[in-house]
């Protein structure tokens, strides 16, 4: 069956318009190192890494939010270990105001040294973070959260949680609220003082003592607990990490060209093209003008 000379010529031009897309899309994969220039190239490749791409914001976001969380937490930390430092020195003068071999004078010498703890405990319960949040006022936290006047201590903040979004679903609380924790600390001190002041050895050793040593136990609990979270917090922020890692692995492979493959198909289309030029141009009674794109 002859074909007719339209037909003929409509499949040459074919062949110049699929060559001459292969050899423009070669090039502008050497350009630009892109297997994917646009989202026809593979609309698959491009759906799949669009997906990726928001999969790694929303972990980078979830990483920052876990930032947020250690930096509070670790204020917390640090300031309660201040805490336990000073209930020890608060507990030593009571151990020693409790032997029954101290004068007054030195019962008051050594209520006035748990005026000082005193004053330094206010100061860490009005810790700020990085961020000058007051990290023991609750929600409350641009509220400086503790005065003290007259061997009393009010609180100004209030019994909220601040919990973080760490993951999908996932929140953590990341503050303790001051009241009682400090109130009840500071009121020890305050009888300790008094005891101290009035000579009440008796209350020093059957009372005083033993409640700053439950109180030492308790914000060492919650000093540890804080620790175990942080370790939590760092764990998940190494994951999200290596996980955003490979994803920006995956997301090149899918997005980027191998370039020496790039390379080789960049030569091998422009060969086709120029094959299919020569076959044109080499049409009987038809100029090559004639078949190429307007």
């Amino acid at each position: 069956m002859r074909i007719s000379t339209s037909y003929e010529y409509q499949l040459y031009q074919s062949e110049i318009d699929s060559s001459t897309a292969a050899y423009n899309n070669a090039q502008q994969a050497v350009a630009t190192g892109k297997a994917i220039n646009q989202i026809s190239d593979d609309p698959y490749g491009a759906m799949n890494a669009l997906n990726m791409t928001a999969l790694q914001s929303q972990i980078n976001q979830f990483n920052n939010n876990l930032g947020t969380a250690k930096d509070f937490m670790s204020t917390n930390e640090n300031a309660l270990t201040q805490v336990t430092n000073l209930m020890n020195q608060a507990y030593q003068v009571a151990v020693q105001g409790a032997n029954g071999t101290n004068n007054q004078d030195a019962l008051n010498a050594m209520a006035s040294q748990i005026t000082n703890i005193q004053a330094g405990l206010v100061n860490v319960a009005n810790t700020q973070n990085a961020s000058g949040q007051y990290v023991f006022a609750g929600q409350q936290t641009n509220v400086q959260p503790f005065n003290s006047s007259n061997g009393k201590l009010t609180y100004s903040g209030d019994s909220g949680n601040i919990s973080i979004e760490v993951a999908p679903g996932q929140q953590m609380a990341v503050n303790t609220p001051g009241s009682p924790l400090f109130t009840n600390l500071y009121n020890q001190l305050e009888t300790l003082k008094s005891d101290l002041s009035s000579g009440s050895l008796s209350k020093i050793s059957n009372t005083d003592l033993a409640n700053l040593k439950t109180s030492m136990s308790n914000v060492s609990d919650l000093n540890g607990q804080y620790g175990a979270q942080i370790d939590a917090v760092t764990t998940m922020v190494n994951a999200n990490t290596q996980r955003t890692t490979d994803l920006t692995s995956n997301i090149s492979n899918i997005e980027n060209v191998n370039v020496a493959q790039a390379a080789l198909t960049l030569t091998q289309t422009q060969t086709v093209y120029q094959a299919a030029l020569d076959t044109i141009s080499q049409a009987n009674k038809y100029n090559l003008v004639d078949f190429l794109p307007a």
